[in-house]
């Protein structure tokens, strides 16, 4: 018991630990679009204040040959991609930010950025902006030339981000409060980072990095991993679901909780909280690890 309340206070303290982190390096690396965040400075709480205005769409379109890439970083926003009906990419912004502090979306060369212009988070009145950014792309977008090598970038510090049937070469991901949701997506590796909030990745992909502190996570690829991959998590519960396959070693560690592996029909007991366990050949390694949570491996 002593040991168990022990492992728990380290992991609040990691928890905290991470979030101030996370905190920092945004503090740290700011924006090129020339907002920062400064919320370590007292004065900024009282300067530059703004309150919310009526809620505004803003729309533009651009051809499909026209965009490739995605670089999207936002500020307490909903984030969107699905396929639709029409020829172009559109983009659809809706906010009571004022104009100066809402996100802007633009084309540099063939990527498709989206920025949050100034830091909205030193406001008292933070908690009453709402800003929803929807993308829809025709359904020939995946069937590009360069679908395979497309470079999906999103960063969001407080919002969930849906992305639905979209094709790429890398999706990256960063939140630091909201779900992260990557439904029917075919790419080569899945990136994704949160600090709190539930991750979800299902498609088809070869290679998953995902990383987060408060939060379960759920991973189903059509397509068995042909690559090192791994799932880190604090506090949740971690299931993964592969297709039969010629052998993969599952590499786990949960301080609190059992891990279970279909394949292989293993499944720990209280005394053992890490280990490998190896189907057929071992092949490719999975690494699970998680400090307050569950592990499930399962065919799908």
């Amino acid at each position: 018991m002593k040991h168990t309340g022990s492992y728990v206070i380290a992991a609040i303290w990691i928890i905290i630990a991470l979030f101030l982190g996370g905190v920092l390096v945004k503090e740290l690396r700011g924006s090129s679009w020339g907002w920062n965040w400064n919320i370590f400075s007292i004065g900024n709480w009282f300067n530059g204040s703004f309150t919310p205005t009526d809620s505004e769409t803003i729309e533009t379109s651009y051809s499909e040959d026209s965009v490739k890439d995605f670089d999207i970083e936002l500020v307490s926003a909903s984030l969107k991609v699905t396929v639709g009906s029409g020829s172009k990419v559109n983009v659809k912004i809706t906010t009571n930010l004022p104009e100066d502090r809402r996100p802007v979306a633009k084309l540099d060369g063939s990527k498709l950025i989206i920025k949050t212009q100034k830091n909205i988070v030193n406001n008292f009145n933070f908690g009453q902006y709402r800003t929803s950014v929807e993308i829809t792309v025709p359904s020939s977008f995946n069937k590009s030339n360069y679908a395979s090598s497309r470079d999906i970038k999103i960063d969001n510090v407080s919002g969930s981000v849906n992305i639905e049937n979209l094709k790429a070469g890398s999706f990256n991901v960063e939140v630091v409060s909201g779900s992260i949701k990557l439904i029917d997506i075919d790419a080569d590796s899945v990136d994704t980072e949160s600090v709190s909030g539930s991750t979800t990745v299902e498609g088809k992909f070869r290679k998953f990095d995902i990383d987060t502190v408060s939060g379960s996570v759920h991973i189903k690829t059509s397509d068995m991993v042909d690559s090192k991959s791994s799932v880190n998590a604090i506090s949740g519960s971690v299931e993964i679901s592969i297709p039969e396959n010629n052998g993969f070693t599952l590499d786990y560690s949960s301080v609190s909780g059992t891990t279970r592996n279909d394949f292989t029909g293993f499944k720990s007991d209280h005394k053992t909280k890490s280990g490998k366990n190896e189907y057929k050949n071992g092949g490719v390694k999975i690494s699970a690890e998680t400090v307050s949570g569950s592990i499930h491996v399962e065919k799908n």
